[in-house]
């Protein structure tokens, strides 16, 4: 500072412009670097989520096309065994080709349960062409190897407690296992199985799954690389790595920041996004987006790694660029300055110095330059040049005032001998005066001035004397009248008591009333509080009335629907049932053309009999369907009747609610009217407590008024009894200060 101080204008110019500058650049890069750093975080937000949605997405859809091939494969398996095409080479042919169902699929296989295909395990013991292994199940399983696709049943008997037949059948649903290691081609892959259930006739006989590799997905997703050194990885629904770009986490549970916040996100199919978490001592993003497997009944997620401080890299490298541009242009605005300062202020401030310094040293016959300027500078050097020419003139003055001053000198002299003169006159008026005022000061109002005045003093003597003469006048009636304003305070004193006590009990009785009115106006409003809330649930109650009877009329409409469908149904069922007629007759003329044919035509009489089955079937079924429709019919005509008569319930129910509606908006009304009329009697008993307490406090000022009165009279009487008038004897005064101050006592005695 000291510094500063020490510098010329054109520096503290420049200094001062250079910092300002340099503060407004570094406000605005703060404010550029936030809007920028929140734009990037946003986006990166933004592109993050699309990301990971994107991956999810695509996981999720090569899951659930893997998903959907194994529901459709069980479900051939289930309807060929449900019509008695119990032949294993056909369970073997569907698992095959579902193989081809997805490039991620390694294996297809079918493991039926000990003696629920065909009952024939015993019979079919080490059958490879069959489907069977050594114990004779059906359990043909597919898998792709270098040299094509093989067929290798296993021989293991744990399969059935094995998550990938275990899971489909325990919950009788489609299901997807955690991953697991298996070898293939003496290579360890991790795989998922993904499984459906088996049933024929409500009974399970065996799970379809087919197994497929997670390597080819980890890669895919270790190829993508988020903000240029991000990374993406997946997780299984029961919280183990999937993909996770060192392959020593794979298969490993998640062990990273924040594990319960990411399971429970895992396990409720939620999105969650984690800021500045330490991922291998690196502050990073972390977002999970959810994979969606509804079929299978899992959800597994995708992670998107992001570091934080590439995420606000652009925020940071804009501050720097706009850093250095600062100095750039604060270098250059500051040696514009400079130059510009030393031509504009400098050199006139230099030579205003110059003039300064002359007029210091007493040198008012130099002229100031620079006074032609129009500037500030220009100003400056007119004012100074004014000053010059207002000094020259005073010294011009000085000498002048120095004559003057001996001219004053003289006539003080003679003024002071005057002075003297009229001093000598004044003592004996001052003298005459002493001894009139010593008597008056000893309470004689009798006392008058005798002695002869000067003539300019004589009009003195006659107003000393005739105000004297006024004052003994005055006093002579002030101790006539004590006595009558002693006795009249006494009274206003004791009054003005009786008024006070009155006017406290009045004050405390409506207070009390005031705070019983108050109590009531409280209990009044909550009461019509309490009628309009009742008001508007009734009317809601009523609307949901309503809402409910316009329900109830559309399931009416809807009862009728139902019972025209059935009607076509019934109509369809009929033609299903000639339909089902016409291919019994059918089969019946193929047996009997494949009797004709002899051993030729065994086989299509087979097919025939087994057309001839299903024709059956179907007819049983059509009358089946066609019974229950009857049934369901009289059910649906009764539904509309009870629905019917329900609507008209409602209908009374609206009406009586509308009327309980009116009801209490006439409670509420009239409870909204006494709460007025109660809040402005409470206002007005609220305004009287008021006005009595402001009466209260006027009348113990005027009881304290009236006491100081009295007192007042007392002292009054006291000051008379010390003066002497002609006209009155002395020791009346005295006797009415004695009278007075009997009177006072009797009242504090009282």
């Amino acid at each position: 500072m000291e510094l500063f101080g020490k510098a010329k204008v054109a520096g503290k110019l420049i200094a001062a412009a250079g910092l300002t500058i340099g503060a407004l650049l570094l406000v605005a890069a703060l404010l550029l670097s936030r809007q920028t750093g929140g734009a990037a975080a946003k986006l990166s937000d933004k592109y993050g989520d699309a990301l990971g949605q994107s991956l999810a997405e695509s996981v999720a859809g090569d899951l659930n096309q893997v998903q959907n091939s194994v529901d459709t494969m069980a479900t051939a398996i289930a309807t060929m065994h449900e019509h008695g095409l119990r032949d294993r080479t056909l369970v073997m042919d569907v698992t095959k080709r579902n193989l081809d169902a997805s490039p991620l699929v390694l294996g297809s296989w079918f493991f039926a349960a000990p003696d629920a295909w065909d009952g024939r395990d015993a019979e079919m013991k080490g059958l490879k062409d069959q489907g069977a292994n050594s114990n004779g199940r059906l359990e043909p399983y597919w898998a792709k190897t270098p040299d094509g696709v093989v067929m290798e049943p296993p021989e293991d008997d744990q399969i059935f407690t094995s998550d990938f037949y275990g899971l489909a059948a325990k919950t009788g649903k489609s299901a997807i296992t955690e991953p697991y290691p298996y070898p293939v081609n003496g290579k360890t892959v991790l795989m998922t199985s993904i499984t459906a259930p088996v049933y024929s006739g409500g009974v399970l006989i065996g799970v379809a799954g087919m197994d497929i590799a997670l390597d080819t997905i980890s890669d895919e997703l270790g190829k993508v690389r988020p903000f240029g050194d991000g990374r993406v990885m997946l997780l299984s629904g029961g919280g183990k790595w999937v993909a996770h770009p060192d392959a020593a986490h794979r298969m490993k549970a998640y062990g990273d920041a924040k594990v319960e916040q990411v399971l429970a996100a895992l396990k409720d199919g939620k999105s969650l996004n984690l800021s500045g978490i330490k991922i291998d001592g690196v502050s990073t993003d972390r977002r999970l987006v959810p994979i969606e497997l509804p079929k299978s009944n899992a959800s597994w997620g995708v992670l998107v790694d992001a570091p934080t401080a590439t995420v606000g890299a652009p925020a940071r490298n804009l501050v720097v660029a706009m850093s250095v541009g600062g100095l750039v242009v604060i270098a250059a605005v500051l040696l514009s300055l400079w130059a510009a300062a030393q031509k504009i202020v400098g050199g006139p401030l230099g030579r205003l110095t110059g003039a300064v310094a002359s007029l210091s040293a007493g040198r008012y016959d130099q002229s100031v330059t620079g006074v032609e300027g129009k500037d500030e500078v220009g100003q400056i050097a007119r004012a100074l040049e004014q000053f010059r020419e207002k000094l020259s003139e005073g010294e011009r003055m000085r000498g002048e005032q120095e004559l003057l001053r001996a001219e004053a000198e003289a006539a003080r002299t003679r003024a002071a001998e005057e002075q003297r003169l009229a001093a000598e006159r004044q003592a004996v008026v001052v003298s005459s005066l002493e001894g009139a005022l010593s008597r008056l000061s000893g309470g004689d109002l009798t006392a008058r001035v005798h002695e002869t005045f000067p003539p300019e003093y004589e009009q003195l003597k006659r107003d000393f004397n005739g105000a004297m003469s006024r004052l003994e006048d005055a006093m002579t009636t002030v101790v006539g009248n004590t006595s009558t304003i002693t006795a009249g305070a006494g009274e206003i004193a004791q009054a003005a008591d009786d008024l006070s006590r009155r006017t406290e009990q009045q004050a405390a009785s409506l207070e009390e009333t005031a705070a019983a009115l108050d109590q009531i106006t409280a209990t009044v409003r909550r009461t019509a509080q309490g009628a309009e809330h009742a008001s508007a649930v009734v009317a809601q109650a009523r609307i949901d009335a309503e809402r409910s009877g316009q329900v109830v009329a559309n399931a009416v409409a809807a009862m009728g629907e139902i019972e025209t469908s059935s009607s076509q149904i019934s109509q369809i069922i009929g033609v299903i049932d000639e339909i089902a007629f016409q291919t019994n007759l059918l089969a019946l003329n193929a047996g009997v053309e494949a009797a004709r044919a002899g051993d030729a035509g065994k086989g299509f009489a087979v097919v025939a009999s087994e057309v001839r089955a299903l024709a059956q079937r179907s007819a049983e079924a059509a009358r089946e369907i066609k019974d229950l429709i009857g049934a369901s019919a009289g059910q649906v005509d009764r539904g509309v009747g009870l629905v019917g008569e329900t609507g008209e319930a409602l209908q009374r129910i609206v009406s009586q609610i509308t009327e309980i509606t009116a009801v209490v908006g006439e409670i509420a009304a009239s409870s909204k009217e006494q709460a007025s009329g109660l809040a402005q009697v409470n206002t007005a008993v609220n305004q009287m407590d008021q006005v009595t307490q402001q009466n209260a406090a006027m009348v113990e000022q005027s009881t304290a008024a009236s006491h100081a009165l009295a007192r007042e009279a007392t002292e009054l009487a006291e000051l008379m009894g010390q003066f002497r008038v002609s006209s009155a004897p002395a020791n009346g005064a005295r006797g009415q200060q004695a009278r007075l101050a009997a009177a006072m006592g009797a009242r504090r005695a009282g």
